[in-house]
């Protein structure tokens, strides 16, 4: 078993205790504490699978602005972050596309991304978040689970003892 990690996982994935294969995993970095944890899984899963990953920064753009916008404050800091991943890449024999988008909302850019990259899996960090004093997924993560095709894989941050991330 080379992930110890996946191996409770066994069953999941026909009793081999391996991750399942895929060839194009998306990771949409949302701004969760979680985004790193999504990064490094996607890599493990791409390099089991010589797969690649796609990360996307998804700069979401007011409707009062023009779609076009130059935003330069949130475009530098999104080529910063993504400039990080690129050159802390861990995985060596992985292959690993950045790219920064402007859309109105992040979960319609998503489920495009995916359609039009055909990627098999989309991997996603989300933060707990309560909303009215309830637990909620928030706007992007429920647009994504309902219309992506393919697989979604979230990781969610802990919960500390007073139900609070």
């Amino acid at each position: 078993m080379k992930n110890s990690w996946a191996g409770p996982f066994a069953n999941l994935f026909g009793g081999k205790g391996e991750l399942p294969t895929a060839k194009t995993v998306l990771v949409p970095l949302v701004g969760s504490t979680m985004d790193e944890s999504a990064l490094k899984v996607a890599g493990e899963v791409a390099r089991e699978s010589s797969g690649r990953v796609h990360v996307l920064y998804i700069i979401e753009v007011p409707r009062a602005v023009p779609l076009d916008d130059p935003m330069r404050e949130q475009v530098l800091n999104g080529e910063r972050i993504l400039r990080d991943v690129e050159d802390h890449w861990p995985h060596k024999k992985t292959s690993v596309a950045t790219e920064l988008l402007q859309a109105r909302q992040a979960g319609p850019a998503i489920v495009t991304e995916v359609v039009e990259r055909g990627a098999d899996l989309v991997i996603m960090g989300i933060d707990h978040e309560r909303r009215y004093g309830d637990y909620s997924l928030g706007s992007t993560t429920a647009h994504v689970l309902q219309h992506v095709p393919s697989r979604v894989w979230l990781l969610r941050a802990p919960i500390n003892q007073n139900g609070v991330r």
